[in-house]
């Protein structure tokens, strides 16, 4: 099971990954998830 740290580390990543796309108006099918 991953650490807790290891989850904040993907969520903070998720988080700016849709910052990312969002701020640059890319058309996707839906929120993108990170795969691990």
């Amino acid at each position: 099971r991953p650490s807790l740290a290891q989850k904040d580390e993907v969520r903070r990543k998720q988080r700016s990954d849709n910052c990312f796309w969002n701020s640059h108006r890319i058309p996707s099918g839906g929120t993108r998830i990170l795969e691990i």
